[in-house]
């Protein structure tokens, strides 16, 4: 019983619905349908642009035959994928980017990034000359030197070109070994000193013949990490105080031209060369005009005895002095003294700590000056009064060996900061107008369904108010005015006016007028329906 009053309750409201629809003017069921069709066309939309993948790079600087091998594979596998940088690059969804490593991988691509090391010699040719054995060694250890030098986490790929000299009978003749390497640092990672010179003993150790000297270390943007003639078997410890000093005297001189000159409008580059050892200094310092006695000696002495001859020297004076009896005895007295001088010196010894400047070298280049909205070079004068500024900054001294200060007008190229002030104002508009383009969606989602449920609302309060009008018995009145009026067929005329009429509800008053319209005025409502079809 339950169940068939809920049955006709709903069958019920599905004729209310059927019989509200059918009362609503053709331009609002048109509206109503165009709504209905155009919320879940936004909502899927929406849906698909927050679900679409993000993409990053799976590989990069490719060659044409793997690029196309790879692009076949990831086709074969269903895997989708973009194409940038003339074919160089592949980029994949960020969530396959994993397995298709390992996908490409158990297929060997890119095959010109698979070197071969030493397991090219598990198989051996007989017929391979000794000139192509030894080629063959040179390769499997250049790439397993590739191999261990990618171990380091901040290095993502690596190159090593090795030069072994000619074996010659010659000692005089004979060449050294060279090596080159390039790294391919990962994106925000740097070497530091310690670990760009394990690379170097790594490599000298690794090959015979090979002086560290003879290494040249570069990354791929050009920089020079170590070269042959170059000082980097510093410690870290002394390396970062080196830099301190040059950044410190860097950093007073560029504050000082930036309020001068005005920002961005120089640049300055200082190099010290910088005591790392303990020095130890002795001197003498003498004073010509100062003396002191050094050593000093005096001596007395006395002596008695016979007369001392006289006389011609000859046969008489030897006579002996029995001869000459009665003659007096002779005493001697007498001092010897000695005094030794020297000149007064004075010793001096000196330990200085490490960390002393040895030499400092200085360039300053300098902008044009911008005058009445054009750009001037700083006439000569100008230039040396900044010489003078920066030798009082640096505590320039010619006595050290200091070179001149270098100060030079040259006009900046700013291309590149237009290119980066214009990359940064593209990146901010394309996130305002994604932002924007949100946002209207938004809106446009919240009107509609504000819209349609004031639709709803509307059309049922209007149904409500239609019921109200018309009273629950006025269906049943009027079924049983037809059946009187079907009953008594020769009413006259003014029977008929006599039968008492049921008011009409407003909306029945309106149908009747459109009604009379359509009968009297067939014409003009077929060209008012045109225009509202063509509109």
């Amino acid at each position: 019983m339950g169940g068939t009053k809920e049955l006709l309750d709903t069958r019920q409201a599905i004729g209310q619905a059927k019989s509200r629809w059918n009362e609503l003017p053709i331009r609002r069921k048109i509206l109503i349908g165009l709504v209905a069709a155009t919320i879940p066309a936004i909502l899927i939309s929406l849906g698909i642009w927050a679900n679409r993948p993000d993409y990053k790079v799976l590989f990069s600087n490719l060659s044409p035959e793997d690029s196309q091998a790879i692009e076949d594979e990831l086709r074969a596998g269903n895997i989708p994928y973009k194409i940038s940088d003339g074919g160089r690059t592949i980029s994949v969804p960020s969530s396959e980017i994993y397995k298709t490593h390992i996908r490409l991988a158990n297929k060997g691509l890119p095959e010109s990034g698979s070197s071969i090391g030493y397991e090219g010699f598990d198989k051996t040719d007989f017929g391979t000359t000794d000139f192509v054995q030894k080629l063959k060694y040179q390769r499997a250890l250049q790439v397993e030197l590739e191999r261990t030098i990618t171990q380091i986490k901040e290095v993502s790929a690596a190159r090593v070109h090795i030069v072994l000299p000619k074996e010659t009978v010659f000692t005089e003749k004979e060449q050294p070994a060279k090596a080159s390497i390039v790294l391919k640092l990962r994106p925000g990672a740097t070497l530091n000193q310690s670990q760009v010179n394990g690379i170097v003993h790594l490599v000298a150790s690794a090959v015979e013949n090979l002086d560290k000297d003879n290494i040249t270390v570069i990354d791929t943007h050009g920089n020079v990490l170590s070269a042959p003639g170059q000082n980097t078997f510093l410690s870290d410890s002394q390396l970062k105080y080196k830099k301190s000093v040059e950044s410190e005297l860097q950093q007073k001189v560029q504050t000082i031209l930036d309020k001068v000159l005005g920002p961005n409008k120089s640049a300055v580059q200082v190099a010290a060369e910088i005591e790392l050892n303990t020095t130890e200094t002795s001197s003498e310092i003498y004073d010509p005009d100062k003396t002191v006695v050094k050593s000093e000696q005096a001596t007395d002495y006395s002596s008695k005895g016979g007369a001392s001859p006289s006389g011609i020297p000859g046969v008489s004076t030897a006579i002996t002095p029995n001869a000459q009896a009665g003659s007096s005895l002779a005493e001697y007295k007498g001092s010897d003294s000695s005094v030794e001088y020297e000149v007064s010196k004075t010793i001096q010894k000196t330990i200085e700590p490490p960390g002393k400047i040895k030499k400092l070298s200085v360039a300053v280049v300098v902008d044009n000056k911008i005058v009445d909205g054009n750009s001037v070079a700083w006439t000569q004068q100008e230039l040396d009064d900044i010489k003078n500024i920066v030798k009082n900054s640096v505590g320039f001294d010619l006595s050290r060996g200091d070179p001149e200060v270098e100060v030079k007008n040259i006009p900046f190229d700013t291309s590149l900061q237009q290119e980066l002030v214009g990359a940064e104002k593209a990146l901010k508009s394309e996130r305002l107008r994604n932002m924007i383009i949100k946002a209207v969606i938004a809106l446009i989602v919240i009107g509609l369904l504000i819209f349609v449920i004031r639709m709803i609302f509307k059309v049922g309060r209007e149904s409500r108010i239609s019921e109200l009008d018309m009273g629950p018995a006025q269906p049943l009145m009027l079924e049983q005015a037809e059946q009187v009026k079907e009953a008594t067929p020769e009413l006259t005329q003014a029977e008929e006016e006599q039968v008492p009429q049921l008011p009409m509800s407003p909306m029945q008053k309106q149908k009747q007028e459109i009604l009379e319209i359509i009968e009297k005025e067939p014409e003009i409502v077929v060209q008012l329906l045109r225009d509202v079809m063509s509109k």
